[in-house]
């Protein structure tokens, strides 16, 4: 929970729900002439942030894997086994040591810590299934494609048991036979998540090239990047876009079905791109 120190130097601990937060807003500003909501962001905290970031995306992407196969079995959502997920998803996020500092939430290098982590599990699993599959454990499509679809189908279930949360929070109706259709679709799309993951893993080696003149070895990796860069920051844009169709098909009149496209396509390619690089 962050903390206010007044200019007296008396401590209020700040809430994290928004209404309960607003509410000691308004005083501190009463009494002090503070906003305390009016943090100007710093390059120290910029970094700690994204630090801070890539975890809380790595346990989010995690977290949803789980509570979506759990959303599957319980139509409404209501089950103790889906609220504790879903608490556990609010403390990572306002209450943990890996919550984001106020002002600092909405920032794109905030974002980009948090793009870097959801990122992690599916490169992870990716990396497993080809030591698996190098091993004789697995095929080598098993490897591939298989462990990490282990990963991404439920966690694009998760991707859409929050849509028919926020379709319920406006106050829309969803009934349990589009509820499940809706949360199976949601997994088949999740699946688009291995696709940048393979492309990454399935390059020629870095030591085939290490014969290569210097500028065209430069010029290799760069073209390689850029490639893996556009891929991940489409299937993001795409897996977005195709989860929000499901749910303004399926259930909803209000969600949109287009978010922040730019966003999401420089984020997922700033994170292919770097991916690339490093494997």
């Amino acid at each position: 929970m962050d903390q206010y120190t007044a200019p007296d130097g008396t401590v209020f601990n700040v809430p994290s729900d928004p209404i309960e937060k607003a509410k000691l807003a308004d005083v501190i500003k009463t009494q002090y002439g503070v906003n305390i909501d009016a943090v100007e962001p710093t390059l120290g905290g910029r970094i700690v942030e994204f630090g801070k970031a890539i975890p809380r995306g790595g346990l989010a992407t995690l977290a949803s894997a789980i509570k979506g196969p759990v959303a599957l079995f319980d139509v409404g959502d209501d089950s103790l086994s889906y609220q504790g997920i879903k608490k556990f998803e609010e403390y990572l996020q306002e209450d943990s040591a890996l919550a984001p500092k106020a002002g600092y939430e909405d920032l794109y290098s905030t974002k980009l810590g948090g793009a870097f982590g959801s990122f992690v599990p599916f490169l992870g699993a990716g990396v497993v299934g080809g030591a698996l599959a190098k091993a004789g454990t697995l095929s080598a499509r098993a490897g591939m494609y298989g462990v990490p679809a282990g990963l991404a189908i439920p966690a694009g279930m998760g991707q859409q048991a929050d849509l028919i949360e926020a379709s319920r929070g406006l106050g829309e109706e969803i009934g349990g036979v589009k509820e499940t259709i809706a949360t199976l679709l949601g997994g088949a799309i999740g699946l688009t998540e291995i696709m940048p993951v393979a492309n990454i893993l399935k390059k020629v080696p870095k030591k085939a090239l290490e014969d290569l003149p210097t500028k065209q070895l430069i010029l290799e990796y760069i073209k390689s990047a850029a490639q893996s860069g556009t891929f991940e920051g489409g299937q993001e844009v795409a897996a977005s876009f195709l989860q929000n169709m499901v749910a303004r098909g399926l259930y909803s009149d209000e969600l949109p079905l287009i978010d922040s496209v730019f966003e999401e396509f420089t984020l997922g390619g700033i994170v292919g791109g770097t991916a690339d690089l490093v494997f």
